[in-house]
């Protein structure tokens, strides 16, 4: 959960496919609407309808809107699809809205502790991006990204776990470079129905943009046990004009 990350800015490209972002198990646990995840496996289906975006000072790109699909397909492997239709607006270009570019990824647990252990839970997760969507719009990359990351969780208190990892991004494209994005937070039970956390994270620059580091802040509310609405919201704060004004996260997530 997510997001370097397709959330953070990069002309040119989707903005809001949502790269590291797949709901773990239960509500609490971290992932979207976050752009760092943690280790845990979705027990069945999750699909979330979605909305992501950044905000620059020269450009707007969003996913308007984006269908991410995850499915547990053993309690150590979760399958994972991103359709996302992208929305870019820059400064003296015209707006353009079609599909973007569609999103694979597997998530694998390699740790799995009993519940007393000191040890976190530990996924690898890589993903790949393929240039489904029209770089000449602005609607894709035009070349194939991956990304692959390892994130861990562990429950601190009742009702507050900690969540976190990072990975290498390749980008082998003309105007980019490959980098590392790292990040991480905290998540915390309010209610048995309201869950509320915050994450801070950095992005090591590539030829197209600056290193960038920003935060998050975002819950999710379960409406029912099949219902779920996930919200984020943040900025950067290194390098804002370039790469991170604000930065939003919006999904009606639904699980069965």
């Amino acid at each position: 959960m997510t997001l370097s990350l397709p959330r953070l800015a990069r002309p040119g490209a989707v903005f809001g496919a949502v790269c590291f972002a797949a709901l773990a198990a239960t509500p609490a646990d971290a992932g979207a609407p976050f752009t760092s995840d943690d280790g845990g496996i979705t027990k069945n289906w999750e699909i979330d309808l979605q909305s992501a975006g950044t905000k620059t000072a020269r450009d707007f790109g969003a996913t308007l809107p984006s269908i991410e699909v995850d499915y547990g397909l053993t309690p150590r492997i979760q399958l994972h699809l991103v359709m996302p239709f992208a929305f870019t607006n820059t400064a003296g270009a015209p707006r353009q809205w079609g599909y973007g570019d569609t999103e694979l990824g597997v998530k694998i647990r390699i740790i799995d502790p009993p519940e007393d252990s000191w040890m976190p839970r530990v996924a690898v997760y890589p993903l790949i991006q393929t240039p489904t969507g029209d770089s000449k719009r602005g609607l894709g990359s035009g070349h194939v990204r991956a990304f692959l990351p390892i994130w861990m969780d562990k429950e601190l208190a009742e009702g507050w776990t900690a969540f976190g990892g990072g990975g290498f991004w390749i980008s082998q494209l003309p105007t980019s470079r490959n980098y590392w994005y790292v990040g991480g937070g905290l998540m915390h039970d309010l209610t048995e129905k309201l869950h509320i956390g915050a994450e801070v994270f950095h992005q090591t620059g590539s030829l197209a943009n600056r290193p960038t580091t920003g935060f998050n802040l975002g819950g999710i509310y379960d409406v029912n046990e099949v219902v779920h609405v996930l919200a984020s919201a943040g900025r950067g704060v290194r390098n804002v004009s370039t790469t991170n004004e604000f930065t939003y996260y919006l999904a009606l997530q639904f699980t069965f």
